[in-house]
Parts: structure tokens; sequence; C-alpha cells
């Protein structure tokens, strides 16, 4: 397991669902999910850790979304990702649940600027 840099595409995506026009992503972080974690379908395939910026948030919010390598699903895995963007948590609690104990979530997490 390791922090990679997040792909564009994904920030992009990811980006596009924050509730406010004055907010982005700063630095942002991709971890791959281990395959045996990973449902028959390959979700969630990517854990996406990214600071949160607004005006009155310069330093950034760290959050994690969880979403498919190419970013056509994505959903809010902690409680900032959720309060920040518009992306849906998970529908069954024990997917919110379990996408916040992935390993990875907490990779994505630890690897962002301030967490070093």
């Amino acid at each position: 397991m390791g922090c990679l840099e997040a792909p564009l595409h994904l920030v992009e995506r990811i980006q596009d669902g924050l509730i406010d026009a004055d907010m982005r992503l700063g630095a942002a972080v991709a971890v791959p999910v281990a395959p045996h974690r990973r449902n028959p379908e390959g979700w969630p395939g990517v854990m996406v850790g990214a600071l949160v910026i607004a005006p009155d948030m310069p330093e950034g919010v760290p959050a994690v979304w969880a979403t498919t390598d190419a970013g056509n699903a994505i959903l809010a895995v902690d409680g900032a990702a959720r309060e920040y963007s518009r992306w849906a948590p998970a529908a069954r609690a024990h997917d919110k649940e379990g996408f916040a104990a992935y390993p990875e979530a907490e990779e994505a997490r630890r690897c962002l600027p301030e967490n070093s």
C-alpha cells in the first residue's frame, strides 16, 4: 500500500461535487484498494484523500472518498467528505463504516500534508 498523486480526472470529478463554488481540492492522494476488499464488480477501486479548501479554511480540511478507477461512481467515506461535498455516503450504514475502516482510507488520510 502507498499513496500516489491522485489522477487529475478523479480530483476534478470529486471537486465537481463540493457544496460551494468557492471550495476546491488542494493536495490529493490516491490509494488503490486491495483486490480482496473489492466487490465482484471491482468496487471500490481507489480511496482518494484530499484537502478541502475554502476562503474560511485556507489550511484545508482532510476528507476521503471511495471511487472507481474511472471516477464514474463516488461515495463520501468520512464525515468531512459528507459535510463538504454532495457525494452520497454509502447507501447502507455498514457500507459507510466498512469503507471508513478500510486501511486504504486511513492511508489516504495519513498521506495528506498536514497529517505527515
